[in-house]
């Protein structure tokens, strides 16, 4: 069968048609596909991008409460070495002041004040310091006894005696303040 012009152009018509929908329709469908498949892309670096954020503040918030405890920890450690070195202080007095006493009157005995103040002070060392260097300052406390100024004593003896233990007893106490090994 032979078409007319007619016939035929009602044929390439209608799949023209076809191919210009078809056409047409498979450039939205890419377009939409390309829009739908960015907007997924976007979608999910938000996401990420969100879930980074609460990384960051729950790092952020980890990170400050770690510096306020070594803050604590450090002004601790400060407010320590600070009564610490008070009683270091407080030691040395009277220590100094019973050996200047003694070497000026060899029959010297501390009076109850003094004997007050060297226990305020033994109390505080007590209180600072470890074991270890309060035993080496109460070495101190046996040496002060009743017969230090008696005649039967040998008062440069026992003030050299004094001396070296005050010096032993001044270093250990100075040592855990300075000593990084020591806990504070």
């Amino acid at each position: 069968m032979i078409m007319t012009g007619l016939e035929l152009f009602d044929v390439l018509g209608r799949y023209a048609g076809v191919g210009v929908t078809t056409l047409v329709a498979s450039g939205i469908g890419s377009y939409v596909g390309a829009y739908l498949r960015k907007k997924g892309e976007n979608l999910a670096t938000h996401e990420d991008v969100n879930k980074l954020q609460q990384q960051v503040a729950a790092v952020t918030t980890v990170t400050k409460k770690i510096e306020a405890t070594i803050a604590d920890t450090i002004w601790r450690r400060e407010r320590k070495a600070e009564f610490q070195l008070k009683a270091i202080e407080q030691v040395t007095a009277l220590t100094s002041d019973f050996l200047q006493r003694s070497i000026d009157n060899p029959k010297y005995r501390p009076d109850l004040d003094w004997f007050i103040s060297f226990g305020s002070v033994d109390a505080a060392v007590r209180a600072l310091f470890d074991e270890d260097a309060y035993k080496s300052f109460k070495s101190l406390e046996v040496l002060i006894g009743a017969d230090f100024g008696s005649e039967s004593s040998h008062s440069i003896a026992r003030v050299w005696e004094f001396t070296e233990k005050r010096d032993s007893a001044l270093k250990a106490l100075y040592g855990r303040i300075f000593d990084e090994k020591s806990s504070c």
